[in-house]
């Protein structure tokens, strides 16, 4: 397998829509969380491209959850 052929699970950047197909949330809510300081860490790259570490939206999942089991 070359890199051309590797899946978005094994990629630990992710980009903005990728995140939002994973999580299924917008783009533009996740633009909204990141205005409000309350969605995953990010790296921004450039002025125009952000990226996220799939670690960091991963602890941010987890830290998503609502009430005990």
């Amino acid at each position: 397998m070359n890199s051309d052929d590797t899946d978005i699970e094994e990629e630990r950047y992710l980009t903005e829509r990728e995140v939002a197909e994973l999580t299924r949330l917008s783009t533009r809510t996740l633009q909204r969380l990141r205005q409000n300081g309350k969605g995953p860490a990010f790296i921004r790259l450039s002025a125009r491209r952000l990226v996220y570490d799939r670690s960091d939206l991963e602890v941010w999942i987890k830290a998503q959850v609502v009430g005990a089991i």
